[in-house]
């Protein structure tokens, strides 16, 4: 039996397929990746949470932020990240002032949304933009009382 070597490129990469945390499309044909005849195209990283599910009355506190190496090992970057939701009709986001953090609101109606962290991982001269992502659905209230309307009362005839 053949055992499937890994390309040197496959093998660099590794490490960062194994953590994934959002999905992140390939910008062209050369970031694409092939082990054993299957393309991978994206990488999703590994996080505590990928998804948050909260109804149209709550609202959730995002960080703080924390920046990784391909190791794992604590990691700084540059500047202040920006925070961007993408549907601000279900979900709102109010970066803090250093962008560590953001308070996460739920102003209109159910649905689902994308909220978006970026910041600046390039050390030196140029931008090299670094984006994690949270998927967010909101949901209807639940009841939680009952309203009997009363007409006005009226003297029996």
């Amino acid at each position: 039996m053949r055992k499937y070597r890994r390309t040197f490129r496959e093998w660099l990469l590794w490490p960062v397929l194994q953590r994934l945390e959002s999905c992140v499309p390939c910008d062209n044909e050369q970031d694409r990746i092939v082990f054993g005849g299957v393309v991978v195209d994206q990488i999703t990283i590994k996080g505590e949470i990928m998804a948050l599910t909260l109804t149209g009355e709550q609202h959730a506190t995002l960080g703080p932020l924390r920046f990784l190496s391909k190791k794992g090992n604590p990691a700084t970057v540059e500047g202040i990240p920006t925070w961007e939701s993408s549907d601000p009709t279900v979900a709102t986001v109010t970066p803090s002032a250093d962008g560590m953090t953001a308070l996460l609101e739920t102003p209109g109606p159910a649905g689902t949304a994308r909220i978006t962290a970026t910041a600046d991982a390039d050390r030196g001269e140029g931008v090299r933009p670094i984006t994690g992502i949270l998927d967010v659905t909101v949901l209807e209230p639940e009841a939680e009382t009952v309203e009997i309307p009363t007409g006005t009362p009226e003297d029996d005839a």
